[in-house]
């Protein structure tokens, strides 16, 4: 039970009965007329029969609270003791406490049962059947994830864990000025199954950071290499960056990358990698040469 705060007319202030005591009121308040060190100490009688009350001294015109000596008398009354004369009336507050702890009943007590039942969920419960992706979004704004099979189905905030990283591991080539579809063949990260056989799904909404490089085996001099990131649905992407290297030397390797901000207006759109180049060039092959990357970062 809280404590019931009173309106006292005498006073004209606000008095405090905090459960368990057995007076009226527990708190107190005395305007000292601009108190001396000659009449000091003032006898302050409270009357809230407590040795341990709670003092504080307040100047009635400027609204500061002001230091002075305070000295329990008894349980009933204190003095008040000042270092200096003061320059305006006082205020002084005295706050008691209970007289005695208020026991808690065993009927008082709540079960958890009784809590869960009456808390609101913050959280779905986790995804133990079906099959697909589930989102939810949070109070906050927040976007979250769930599948069945994946993390046991529990929900996970989308930007932690949807990030996926694809690369090419076996031969392919380019033809000589023709498109070709570069398809990231080797998982070398995706725990909620972004990889859709020749690109990354977005599985949601939002903004995401793509990652791409192709590299080639360098043949002649003056060759180059075009990759290009196409987003959208399978059958309908559009090309939104592309990006474009030279070699100067006749024999190595070069490369081709990009990384970039792209907003995802529809769930069910992937992103694939196109390239053209100068010849029939070799992609080199491996993560660290040929790669895509998709990372969520958030609703955007």
């Amino acid at each position: 039970m809280p404590a019931l705060k009173y309106w006292d007319t005498g006073s004209s202030s606000y008095v405090l009965l905090t459960p368990g005591a057995t007076t009226f009121p527990f708190t107190f308040m005395q305007t000292l007329t601009a108190p001396t060190v000659a009449s000091s100490p003032y006898q302050i009688n409270h009357n809230l029969n407590t040795t341990t009350p709670l003092v504080q001294i307040w100047d009635a015109t400027t609204g500061q609270q002001v230091m002075t000596q305070i000295t329990v008398v008894n349980a009933n009354s204190i003095q008040i003791t000042v270092a200096q004369n003061m320059p305006n009336n006082v205020n002084v507050i005295v706050v008691g406490s209970a007289q005695a702890p208020v026991p808690v009943a065993p009927a008082n007590l709540a079960t958890k049962s009784y809590v869960d039942a009456w808390t609101p969920s913050l959280m779905p419960a986790p995804v133990t059947s079906g099959s697909g992706l589930q989102t939810f979004t949070d109070a906050l704004g927040d976007l979250w994830v769930a599948q069945n099979g994946i993390a046991g189905g529990a929900w996970k905030r989308a930007r932690d864990v949807l990030h996926a990283r694809m690369y090419r591991n076996n031969p392919i080539s380019l033809n000589g000025g023709t498109l070709v579809s570069i398809p990231m063949d080797t998982v070398y990260r995706d725990a909620w199954g972004m990889n859709d056989g020749t690109g990354i799904a977005f599985l949601v909404t939002g903004s995401f950071m793509i990652t791409m490089q192709l590299a080639f085996t360098v043949t002649a001099a003056s060759q180059f290499i075009l990759p290009r990131c196409y987003v959208g649905q399978p059958g309908s992407e559009q090309q939104i960056a592309v990006c474009q290297n030279y070699s100067s030397t006749t024999t190595g390797t070069i490369s081709a990358g990009l990384a970039f901000n792209h907003v995802v207006t529809a769930a069910a759109s992937h992103v694939v990698v196109q390239a053209t180049g100068s010849g029939t060039q070799a992609i080199t092959v491996g993560i660290l040469w040929s790669y895509l990357g998709v990372d969520y970062l958030g609703t955007g």
